[in-house]
């Protein structure tokens, strides 16, 4: 895409974004800052780093979510270190909802309600995102089921590059932070190179 071409999908990553970071913020009670989107191309290796810096931060835990509608397609990767999952599961407690339950008596239902609940986020983030999409460019999105992509990991191991058989795909970063809390998380909506003459061609409708 052209200059103003990559100023129009940012504005509608941004539109989306904040979709989803007012309902987190709901949800939690907290202030969700913000920053504003990315949207690049990314070659395999480019997708590869950004999952090494991730990895800097120490383990991570990281879900997927696949995502179509007509002439779209693409996966959703939401990515938590290990702070914030704990930090998530306080929040959750506190707030008594997004399935928190009863408090753990024990490291197995603490663990099950970690993993309850950053699936939760991630269904609930994406959900969001991709409504704002779809309210943007007049589509409906289908979404498949959030699924582990490892669980406390460094991040370099989540991808291989022989899993990757694409050679770029079209991505939107955008990280979500609390006010005052550790907790972080980092969205990359990745769609296929197929998808992106259909992502032009409803853009061109609104950049004209």
């Amino acid at each position: 895409p052209g200059v103003g071409r990559w100023e129009a999908y940012r504005e509608l990553a941004n539109v989306a974004t904040g979709r989803a970071a007012d309902l987190l913020a709901r949800l939690l009670g907290v202030f969700v800052l913000m920053p504003r989107p990315n949207v690049s191309f990314l070659t395999r290796q480019d997708l590869l780093m950004i999952l090494a810096q991730v990895a800097g931060r120490g383990p991570v835990t990281a879900v997927c979510q696949g995502f179509v509608a007509p002439q779209l397609a693409g996966e959703a990767l939401l990515l938590f270190d290990e702070a914030s999952v704990d930090d998530l599961a306080a929040l959750a407690r506190g707030q008594g909802n997004l399935g928190a339950g009863e408090e753990g008596d024990g490291d197995g239902t603490d663990l099950a309600l970690r993993a309850e609940l950053t699936l939760d986020v991630t269904g609930i983030l994406v959900s969001a995102f991709l409504r704002g999409l779809a309210e943007q460019l007049d589509l409906s999105f289908h979404q498949g089921q959030p699924r582990w992509l490892g669980r406390e990991v460094r991040g370099q191991e989540l991808l291989r590059p022989e899993q990757l058989r694409w050679r770029q795909v079209l991505a939107m970063e955008i990280g979500y932070r609390l006010e005052g809390r550790p907790l972080r998380c980092d969205l990359l909506l990745l769609f296929t190179e197929d998808s992106v003459a259909a992502l032009d061609e409803r853009l061109s409708c609104l950049v004209r």
